[in-house]
């Protein structure tokens, strides 16, 4: 790599100078990533320096004060958070912060402007959005729950079967606007309950505990922060007690972050126990479903038969299977889909 690279540029004086023209030579389009990720000059050098090991072979020494460097970037995020305090709209804005990261998670911040923040599919004048229920901390939540109060789950299905909390209701549905209604019939007869709700991050719960107590629900709660900040409030304070089994479902490259060593899914094709979930192999389909290790050497990484004909499949072949063909099935449920090859 650095025979053929640098080959072709007079090599400068200054090592600095020499990384900045690979990044550039090569357009990295972690150059731009980690200029935003790291704090200052000496740093930035460092971890362009780190990525650059494997292929400049620097010395041990410098590696390992690149690595410490990076380390220390963790510092970045509560600088970030002072900033945005000064912005009057965005004081005190929530940070969540994985409970698991292997240097999978958001690699980057993307700030979009939507109309709903999550799609409802209701208007302005259906409900009262801001009329939302109290924000439980997870040792009020946990109380709350030993006193008996109804918990539902406000995730989709393939979030809640690989974690959830004990004994919640966990509706049999993949998308948040078919989830309302559907938790509305569920807790039919229970409007004088405690009911408690939870999700990811709690953003979910701010619309659905808001829909609920337009509809007659008088005592409704919600986890604040949701499973991310109820578990850092958890590993902060020993005391409290870890009412969370399994895995929390995360819309990165990882998939999840486990919270418990419970497994309490199964493989959707042979039916061991298997919390790992899989895009199927053959992006023509790209079914989201759980898959073991075994059924995932015995079918390539597919989620049907037919699925790893057509993975065999040249590009170009699939390429014209999938044309004018709107891929959803990313985050989609195993069970509109049969699974079980060997039936």
């Amino acid at each position: 790599m650095s025979g053929q690279l640098t080959s072709k540029i007079k090599i400068p004086k200054s090592q600095v100078e020499l990384i900045n023209l690979i990044f550039a030579e090569l357009e990295i389009t972690f150059h731009n990533q980690f200029h935003k990720a790291f704090p200052d000059e000496e740093t930035l050098t460092l971890a362009k320096q780190l990525w650059l090991a494997k292929l400049e072979k620097y010395q041990n020494e410098i590696v390992f004060r690149a690595i410490d460097k990076i380390i220390e970037t963790s510092k970045y995020l509560p600088s970030l958070s002072a900033v945005l305090n000064q912005i009057k709209e965005l004081k005190d804005i929530p940070f969540k912060i994985a409970v698991e990261d292997d240097g999978k998670s958001f690699f980057k911040l993307t700030i979009k402007v939507r109309e709903k923040i999550v799609a409802d599919g209701l208007s302005e004048n259906d409900y009262d959005v801001t009329n939302v229920g109290a924000h439980l901390t997870a040792k009020q939540w946990n109380k709350a729950i030993d006193d008996g109060a109804v918990v539902v789950d406000m995730r989709n299905h393939y979030e809640s079967e690989i974690g959830r909390f004990k004994g919640a209701i966990c509706p049999e549905v993949e998308t948040f606007k078919e989830e309302l209604p559907v938790v509305k019939d569920l807790l039919k007869g229970k409007e004088s309950d405690q009911v408690l709700l939870y999700c990811t991050g709690g953003i979910r719960c701010e619309k659905a505990s808001a829909y609920l107590k337009n509809y007659g629900f008088e005592n409704v709660s919600q986890l604040h922060g949701g499973i991310i900040d109820y578990v850092r409030q958890i590993n902060e304070n020993n005391s409290i007690e870890n009412k969370f089994v399994g895995k929390n479902f995360v819309f990165d490259e990882r998939r999840a972050e486990r919270i418990s060593n419970d497994i309490i899914s199964n493989c959707h094709q042979c039916g061991d126990p298997c919390d790992q979930h899989i895009n199927c192999k053959n992006v023509n389909c790209n079914l989201l479903f759980l898959q073991c290790e075994k059924c995932k050497e015995e079918y390539d990484s597919c989620c049907s038969l037919d699925c790893i004909e057509v993975a065999k499949m040249p590009e170009d072949k699939r390429k014209k299977l999938r044309k004018g063909v709107e891929n959803k099935k990313i985050y989609y449920s195993h069970k509109k889909v049969k699974l079980n090859l060997k039936a």
